[in-house]
């Protein structure tokens, strides 16, 4: 881009990581943020350059020359914190509207393999109708399956979790905890409470595996919220009714070997956690599961068959190859899937551990 009719209006921010200004044409009057980054940061903002979505800057030229130069749309509005700063009053609707704009800001950053690391109310701007953007993206990186943990070591306290300091690769759930930690505080900050409060606190767990693992997770719990105590004892009544049906029909029809069909076929989360559930035959489950190691194997535990019972196959193995017994729990449950596993008396560093919501290949 020609800065030669542009002008420096104000600096926004200047440490020895960046400096970000506010830029105007001269002739059209137009506003721009320029970045100038120290660090090659142009993958990074190339990649969203390509995204057009409503919550994320639209990015308008990046180039490198002794720093990398970003030029980004000018948006008219506040951060969060300085609204708080400010003693704005937000209100549980719009803290509510907030989480799902910056829900889908995050869906959009994820699909492109972006996380964002730096999630806060200061990188959140909301305009006067109340839509937000996420803003900020200077120690975002390109999600890396093989990586044991980070190259380089970012994040604000307080908003970064564990993983984010050194010990182990960050993924997409450091994102959550980050969106977990945000919203709290705006409740915190509103006085409000309410089912949006425990869907931040499971975000914020210090265990990854214990969080939501993706955003499509954390968008089915946040539609689910607003079902009310009336509608649930309506779909309880429904539930029993067709159930009662269902058992008369099947016990008509001499068997129950259609009950968990649905759940055939392969189920994986973000983590590197693929479970193959192969066949089910009245109440015997036959199924593999795999797990991505740090340096790109596979460690696998198949033909492994279990009898389901309540909903549950408890299934105890000997992984031929090592020699090494693996334990765990698959549960069915509402169209899911949760595998707990983990695998003992190892004698090699390849492992299965896992307690995670699973998602079907579609």
């Amino acid at each position: 881009m020609d800065f030669e009719r542009f002008i420096t209006e104000r600096v926004l921010k200047k440490d020895e990581r960046q400096e970000i200004t506010v830029i105007c044409n001269l002739d059209t009057q137009e506003r721009f943020v320029k970045r100038a980054i120290r660090d090659d940061k142009r993958y990074i903002y190339k990649t969203l350059q390509k995204i057009l979505h409503k919550n994320i800057p639209k990015i308008i030229d990046v180039s490198l020359t002794d720093c990398t130069v970003v030029i980004e749309e000018y948006i008219h509005g506040i951060t969060l914190r300085e609204l708080m700063e400010q003693r704005y009053q937000f209100t549980y609707k719009q803290i509510e509207s907030i989480a799902n704009q910056l829900l889908s800001a995050m869906a959009e950053l994820h699909k492109h393999n972006i996380i964002h690391r730096d999630i806060k109310p200061d990188n959140i701007i909301m305009n006067e109708r109340g839509q937000i953007w996420l803003i900020d993206y200077d120690i975002s990186r390109i999600f890396n399956f093989a990586a044991s943990k980070d190259t380089t070591i970012h994040g604000t306290a307080g908003y970064a979790p564990v993983e984010q300091y050194g010990m182990m690769q960050t993924d997409y759930r450091t994102d959550i905890y980050a969106f977990g930690v945000t919203i709290s505080q705006l409740l915190a900050y509103a006085q409000k409470k309410g089912s949006l409060y425990r869907i931040a606190q499971k975000c914020k767990r210090l265990d990854p595996a214990a969080r939501y693992q993706n955003t499509k997770q954390l968008r089915r719990a946040l539609r689910l919220r607003f079902v009310n105590a009336a509608s649930v004892c309506a779909a309880a009544l429904s539930a029993a009714v067709l159930i009662v049906i269902f058992v008369c029909i099947s016990n008509l029809g001499g068997g129950t070997e259609k009950r968990y069909d649905e759940y055939i076929g392969t189920w994986r989360d973000g983590n590197g956690i693929i479970l193959e559930m192969l066949s089910i035959e009245k109440d015997t489950a036959k199924f593999n599961i795999k797990a991505q190691q740090p340096n790109g194997s596979i460690r696998s535990i198949n033909g492994v068959t279990g009898i389901i019972n309540g909903g549950e196959v408890k299934f105890s193995t000997v992984i031929t190859d090592f020699g090494d017994t693996a334990d765990g729990v698959i549960t069915f449950e509402n169209n899911s899937i949760f595998v707990d596993v983990y695998t003992a008396n190892m004698n090699t560093s390849a492992s299965i551990r896992a307690a995670t919501i699973v998602t079907k290949d579609e």
